[in-house]
Order: C-alpha cells, then structure tokens, then sequence
C-alpha cells in the first residue's frame, strides 16, 4: 500500500510508525500524554498530507498540502526537542527521529522546488 507514494511516502509512514511506537511508551512507561499527544498530531499528520497530496485537484493544492506536511514535520521535531530537554526520551531515540524528520523535510523542500519549476514551464 505504501509503495504507491514514491519514497516520501514510505519515509513519511515510517516515521508516523514511529512516533505511534514512541506515544504508547511514554503514555504506558513514563505516563506522559500531553507532549505525547502533540508529537503524534504532527507526527501523522506529516504523511497524511503527503497521501492526500496525490489526491489535489490543482498544483496550488498540491503545493499546500507539502507545505503543510513541511509545518508538521517541523513541529514532530519541536516535540521530540521538548520531550529529549525534559529527559522523557533518551538521546538515541532523538537523535534518530530528529534525523529522520530532517531528512523528510529536505524530501518535501526538494519536492516543492521541482513543482515550482514544473509550473513555471
């Protein structure tokens, strides 16, 4: 199912799939919901506007749903900093996050550039 959404996609679901994984230990082990909950909005929220991407009516649309998982993505990892700072995750587990959400952005970035460019022909 995944496949269908290029590398983005799959990077995208797979960091949701983390973050899924990461809200239920802190929910069951460290009892936190709060910063939890906000992490797991912007966590898979990111991939769902990827998904919903492909579904846009025009290029404007389409822009703004990348735009939008771009803004998502940029709080997953003001989340993830808050969480790390307040020592609810170790530093290992945000440090790989904090990567892998880096490198989703630049996906995104990249992505939009081309689409500019593709308009403007």
């Amino acid at each position: 199912m995944i496949n269908n959404y290029g590398p983005l996609g799959k990077k995208t679901f797979s960091f949701a799939m983390k973050i899924v994984t990461l809200q239920k230990h802190l929910q069951a082990d460290k009892r936190e919901y709060a910063l939890s909950k906000q992490l797991f909005e912007a966590g898979t929220s990111t991939g769902i506007l990827i998904r919903q991407s492909f579904a846009a009516q025009s290029d404007r649309e389409f822009l703004q749903k990348f735009y939008a998982a771009k803004e998502h993505c940029l709080q997953s990892i003001y989340w993830l900093d808050l969480l790390y700072q307040s020592n609810l995750i170790e530093k290992q587990e945000f440090q790989n996050l904090n990567k892998l959400a880096l490198e989703i952005i630049k996906l995104i970035s990249s992505s939009i550039r081309t689409k500019k460019k593709n308009i403007r022909k």
